[in-house]
């Protein structure tokens, strides 16, 4: 299954989302307020639909400046929450550009993981995000047995 979706939510925030197999990619730009928030929900429930009931991770590649209100972050932590629900089991969130280096957006960003109680990952490097969403998936795949 590979699909596309795409949002275009300038000055506020855009993001592209695909699905190759169990690992859901967003392409993320901010800032994020509460409309661009509510506008990816709307996206990503159709795109995760149909990997409800088994293990699914996300990897997640930012730049831009990816600050939030803190609406948006609650808005966000909750859908992580109910997503886990459904089998959402981690996220790697890989910094580009000129962002990577700056810890700030890392300690905002882990806020919202940790609110929703999912395994995350930060890194600058796409190779050690898919390989950390794949032992995820395979714990997970492990643990439901």
């Amino acid at each position: 299954m590979d699909s596309r979706k795409s949002y275009h939510n300038i000055p506020v925030g855009d993001f592209e989302l695909s699905c190759n197999k169990r690992i859901v990619t967003g392409k993320f730009c901010g800032p994020w307020n509460q409309l661009s928030v509510e506008s990816y929900l709307k996206v990503v429930e159709e795109l995760i639909h149909p990997l409800a009931g088994s293990p699914w991770v996300v990897l997640a590649v930012v730049k831009g400046e990816p600050m939030h209100t803190l609406e948006s972050i609650t808005i966000l932590a909750d859908m992580i929450k109910k997503q886990r629900l459904i089998g959402r089991c981690g996220t790697a969130v890989v910094f580009e550009g000129e962002i990577a280096t700056a810890r700030i957006y890392q300690l905002m960003l882990a806020k919202i993981y940790e609110l929703s109680g999912e395994p995350v990952l930060f890194t600058q490097n796409t190779d050690e995000a898919y390989k950390w969403l794949e032992r995820q998936l395979n714990l997970s795949f492990e643990n439901s047995k």
